[in-house]
């Protein structure tokens, strides 16, 4: 394993636009992160509907239209809540929930209350922002075993199921540790500057940790359905990007896509199983590979 731990990182540096877009992706995002936990938070992003007077409207981020937004612009995300007039009164309609709503309420009618964020609410942010990039950091790396399986070593590494149990492992492992370590490098050295993370370092391990694991194992999933690194690549990190939307997406609680989407990792992570479920779920991802691997070697 020490082998074939060396010659993927001398494939890896060999690909220094790889190697560096990841890292610093990684690094943006957890200075955004940062970043917007210290400015003043707005109470709401809302779509003001005619050109009506918005009480306390210093308080929100407005956007004005003439007609009605699309519902997708209220599940994505874009606008919290839609703001009509009714003769004097302003009306308020939105998906978010009744506590959202009724802090709208009480900031048109009395304006900004003092929001301080703590400190679990800023490691979330954190953490939100960093997953995208953590899951597809996966994708990214599974170019060593993508070429592997399209060169002329895959019938060597199929040779026998130990030795591509130990390929497999090897490599998993190889990538797990390295964007573990190098994002947690990245938050010890704003921890050291004095930054305000929200969690501790062992919780954002226990967070970065699962979400890579879970990045990982997905990635090679497709790899081994796939079987071609570019159609691979793509078609993992549309689905990493389109599912990392839907979680942070609004949905009504009653529907079915809720369901959905409190069954993705990225946003069952926040729960109190939320660790256990994504190591479970990338243990089921990775079973699933290893008998496809299985099913082609006896093939």
């Amino acid at each position: 394993m020490r082998a074939l731990w060396i010659k993927n990182w001398q494939r890896f540096v060999q690909r220094k636009f790889v190697l560096i877009m990841m890292m610093s992706l990684t690094l943006i995002a957890i200075l955004v992160a940062v970043f917007s936990t210290t400015v003043t938070p707005k109470v709401a992003n809302l779509v003001v509907v005619g050109d009506g007077v918005v009480p306390h409207e210093e308080a929100f981020n407005i956007t004005r239209q003439d007609t009605q937004p699309l519902y997708s612009d209220l599940v994505s995300n874009r606008f919290d809540a839609v703001i009509t007039f009714v003769g004097e009164s302003v009306r308020v309609s939105s998906l978010k929930s009744v506590d959202k709503v009724q802090q709208i309420e009480m900031t048109l009618g009395k304006g900004q209350p003092q929001i301080t964020l703590t400190n679990g609410e800023i490691g979330q942010r954190i953490v939100t922002y960093m997953s995208v990039f953590l899951l597809m950091q996966g994708a990214y790396m599974m170019f060593l075993v993508g070429d592997d399986l399209q060169g002329g070593q895959r019938q060597r590494i199929l040779t026998s199921p130990m030795r591509a149990k130990q390929y497999t492992v090897g490599n998993i492992s190889f990538m797990f540790v390295f964007i573990t370590a190098t994002t947690m490098a990245f938050l010890l050295a704003m921890r050291l500057f004095g930054v305000n993370l929200g969690y501790t370092l062992i919780t954002y391990f226990l967070y970065v940790s699962t979400l890579t694991l879970v990045g990982i194992a997905f990635s090679f999933l497709m790899f081994v359905i796939v079987k071609k690194t570019d159609g691979a690549t793509m078609l993992t990190q549309a689905a990493l990007i389109l599912t990392t939307l839907l979680a942070n997406a609004s949905v009504d609680q009653s529907s079915l896509l809720h369901s959905v989407v409190s069954a993705l990792p990225q946003h069952a992570i926040y729960q109190p199983y939320g660790v256990y479920y994504g190591i479970i779920l990338s243990g089921v991802f990775l079973f699933i590979a290893s008998m496809l691997v299985q099913r082609a070697h006896n093939n």
